[in-house]
């Protein structure tokens, strides 16, 4: 939509960061890749507000170390509500959830009131494997281009610093233990899961966090599938296995396991 560039400089926008070495030469797609530098990691599920993620400490060369956490993806979320003047969820959802027909639930806010980018929405299953078709048709959904290939191209492009991650997507190829950065726990995890013989090409995990919940992944035929744990992302990601003949959920809960089908019917599918 020309809102930005992705190699443009985040303090184009955040100019209160144009004075700060190490911040002011942050580019857009450094930022969503999460090598711009910014401490972040140890949030533990404390989701900075936008404001306190702008003040984190600058620990790193921008483009120089990948580091997993919640302030970029804060920081990204405030870029985005100068550029439109206006919520970034209200965005997502005009351009991107109503096109699709995606319904969410909650979502939660950050102190402030801002939507949480890094984590905080609610999806059923079925709006999950809306998510996946959208992505496995390449950003075309009911014969129209929701998004644009080649921008969706970019985004599983990995950077230098993690050839397991891409702009705000974990992507499934291989790569050697020396590839991968020191001290992130996922990254050995989903190269293991590139070297599965039966693992398809066109697999997306999203991961969710900590308690017992759907870790859904988008496949083909854009459906999701969830294995899921009581404890830890690194588990979970770790059984995302085998191509199953259908899309299906697995919950664990104190009574049991239940599996159940969640391939949309042809008629809510993109």
């Amino acid at each position: 939509d020309g809102l930005l560039d992705l190699d443009e400089l985040i303090s184009d926008t955040i100019t209160e960061w144009r004075d700060q070495p190490g911040k002011s030469q942050i580019t857009i797609r450094q930022l969503i890749s999460l090598t711009g530098g910014q401490e972040t990691g140890g949030e533990k599920g404390r989701v900075p507000t936008y404001a306190a993620a702008l003040k984190v400490s600058q620990v790193a060369q921008p483009g120089e170390r990948f580091m997993y956490g919640a302030v970029p993806f804060q920081v990204f979320g405030e870029v985005m509500r100068r550029k439109l003047d206006g919520s970034p969820l209200a965005y997502m959802q005009q351009r991107i959830f109503d096109p699709i027909g995606l319904e969410h639930g909650r979502w939660l806010p950050d102190r402030d009131g801002n939507p949480r980018m890094p984590s905080g929405a609610a999806l059923t299953a079925r709006d999950w494997a809306k998510l996946g078709e959208l992505m496995r048709l390449g950003g075309e959904c009911d014969g129209e281009q929701v998004i644009p290939r080649e921008l969706l191209d970019q985004c599983l492009q990995p950077s230098d610093a993690n050839p397991c991650y891409g702009l705000t997507w974990w992507l499934v190829r291989p790569a050697t233990r020396s590839e991968l950065p020191e001290g992130d726990q996922l990254s050995p995890l989903m190269a293991h899961m590139a070297t599965i013989p039966e693992m398809p090409d066109d697999l997306w995990p999203a991961v969710a966090t900590r308690s017992p919940r759907p870790r859904p992944s988008s496949r083909r035929p854009g459906a999701a599938e969830a294995p899921s744990l009581h404890n830890s992302d690194e588990n979970g990601l770790a059984l995302l296995a085998l191509p199953l003949p259908t899309a299906t959920v697995r919950m664990t809960a104190p009574e049991g396991t239940h599996t159940q089908s969640c391939l949309p019917p042809a008629s809510d599918r993109c």
